[in-house]
């Protein structure tokens, strides 16, 4: 239906940590998670937001994520494209598109 919105995701929410593990086990190796502290984004969107409206755009994104009320929700997904991929399924095939080798 024109104008409807489609949630695209996976079956379930995954944090960054968890992504790693999984990215982590298929490729045999240990990945690491560093984080830039919400304060260094909020401020750097501040103040480099004031003359590029893509980097106050990204500030407010990453804003309304730390809230944690944005969690896909992929029914119509799997109405429209059939079954929703795991976590594990679409972290895989990313990791294929990119060219490695999955070896876990």
């Amino acid at each position: 239906m024109d104008g409807e919105r489609i949630d695209i995701g996976w079956d379930r929410p995954v944090s960054m940590q968890e992504i790693a593990r999984i990215s982590g086990r298929l490729l045999d190796r240990e990945i690491r998670v560093r984080t830039i502290p919400a304060g260094v984004i909020n401020a750097a969107s501040t103040v480099v937001g004031s003359f590029s409206p893509m980097v106050r755009d990204m500030g407010a994104m990453m804003r309304w994520f730390q809230t944690g009320r944005y969690v896909a929700d992929p029914a119509r997904q799997r109405e429209v494209f059939g079954k929703v991929p795991t976590a594990e399924e679409a972290i895989a095939e990313f990791i294929r598109g990119l060219g490695h080798r999955i070896v876990g």
